[in-house]
């Protein structure tokens, strides 16, 4: 019976995946790849159906690849990047994620869910219940107080979804969808065949 569970998790989690991102595309080879990289101790939070703990792994790791895109995206030599990564060495995902907008990185969609992710990953950090009662990420009716309750609501919630959706902004943050070498239009359609 576990095994099943797990194979439902599993098939849901790819059938999400290959909606975003078809396989055998160039999209996907770059989700597999940073997911091989980085994503593993999501799959097993997910496989183990521990939601409140994916959910602040998710915004870790989504939190982490925008500052490292800011030390990357903004120096000029090596002087501005070591002071860029001083002064967002303390900063967080809802400190820089308008950036990302600014830049045309993300949409307003985009921001929503970073935003989003956050103050659900504060709430369940913090043992807010209110809070992770009240996110839109959780559906519920925003009446639970007790901080018991957190699991329970966390355990209620498909994050499959949400693993794709970060993964996503994650990709769009770290400009790899667009490689930088690809300047000429003609050169980024043949990538895009290939």
């Amino acid at each position: 019976k576990s095994l099943k569970s797990k194979e439902e998790k599993i098939s849901k989690l790819t059938k999400e995946i290959d909606e975003k991102y078809p396989p055998q595309s160039t999209s996907r080879g770059l989700y597999d790849a940073i997911s091989a990289m980085t994503f593993d101790t999501v799959h097993s939070l997910y496989l183990l159906n521990n939601n409140s703990a994916l959910i602040i792994e998710l915004q870790g790791l989504l939190e982490r690849f925008c500052l490292n895109a800011l030390s990357d995206l903004l120096p000029i030599n090596d002087i501005a990047r070591s002071i860029i990564e001083d002064a967002f060495d303390k900063k967080t995902l809802k400190d820089i994620a308008e950036y990302f907008k600014m830049w045309n990185l993300w949409d307003d969609e985009d921001l929503i869910f970073a935003l989003e992710l956050t103050k659900l990953r504060n709430g369940i950090a913090h043992k807010n219940a209110e809070i992770v009662s009240r996110s839109k990420l959780v559906n519920s009716n925003g009446q639970n107080r007790h901080m018991e309750s957190i699991h329970t609501l966390m355990a209620k919630v498909d994050c499959s979804v949400y693993i794709v959706r970060t993964m996503e902004l994650i990709i769009k943050a770290s400009g790899l969808a667009s490689p930088s070498f690809i300047k000429q239009p003609r050169l980024y359609a043949r990538y895009q065949i290939y």
